[in-house]
């Protein structure tokens, strides 16, 4: 994983959210980040006795595959959202539906 992949992350969060993090705070995750994954990728390279390379792969792959298998390839959107954007443009009281999860 890239810190400047994470920072960047960072600034994208605090766009949508409005949060404004200083300098410290922002290192202060970047490095729990990073520990963390160097923590895992590790531990896969120690229990399989591969490469820290492979390792890496390996685990980004597995998340992959986890992601795929709860949410299918393609993600339907959320009916809730839908119908409370029409309702925002629209001004008129409708019911939202909420589409089934998974």
């Amino acid at each position: 994983m890239s810190a400047g992949v994470v920072v960047s992350y960072f600034e994208w969060v605090q766009d949508l959210q409005s949060f404004f993090w200083s300098e410290t705070e922002i290192v202060d995750k970047l490095f729990r980040i990073l520990e963390t994954a160097f923590s895992q990728v590790l531990g896969v390279c120690r229990k399989r006795q591969i490469s820290m390379r492979l390792a890496a792969l390996s685990l980004g792959v597995k998340r992959v595959h986890d992601a795929k298998r709860i949410r299918g390839l393609f993600h339907e959107p959320r009916t809730d959202r839908i119908m409370a954007r029409q309702n925002h443009e629209d001004r008129k009281p409708r019911e939202i539906q909420f589409a089934p999860l998974g």
